[in-house]
Parts: structure tokens; C-alpha cells; sequence
């Protein structure tokens, strides 16, 4: 989370990575920041990415490198 007061709140879903197979758990590189916010399914396979202070360029470009190979296309926003 790029914002301070934000920061501890991965730890609410914790509990559910445990049921996840660790191979299936990606990270984001270095940099690279977006959060859940910025982020909306347009329709079935198009997502906008909001370009702000919470995320960045960096993170759009994790984003759409992972799920152009699912099929989606996704775009940015820059506000």
C-alpha cells in the first residue's frame, strides 16, 4: 500500500492465504504499486486502471502483463 495509514491492512486476509497454494501467490515487483480501488471490470474482458497516487504506472504494466494472457484487455486512466 502506498499510503501509510493503509499499510497493515493485508493482514485482514492473512487467514484466507493459507488456503492458497504459494506457487499461485504473485508479487508485485519492486515499485510497482495498484490498489483494488483503482481498479474496475468494465465488462468481461476489458479493466480500467486508474493512474493516481495509489497506483502507479509500474503496477498497471504487472497488471496488464498478467491478465493480457487471460484475455483481458486492460486499460488505463490517468486522473
Amino acid at each position: 500500500m502506498s499510503v501509510a495509514s493503509r499499510r497493515d491492512e493485508y493482514r485482514t486476509i492473512l487467514h484466507h492465504l493459507h488456503d492458497i497454494e504459494a506457487a499461485k501467490i504473485r508479487r508485485a515487483p519492486e515499485g510497482a504499486i495498484y490498489e483494488g480501488g483503482d481498479v474496475i471490470l468494465l465488462d468481461k474482458k476489458t479493466i480500467l486502471v486508474g493512474i493516481n497516487q495509489r497506483t502507479n504506472d509500474k503496477g498497471f504494466e504487472y497488471l496488464s502483463e498478467n491478465l493480457f494472457p487471460l484475455g483481458y484487455e486492460v486499460v488505463p486512466v490517468y486522473h
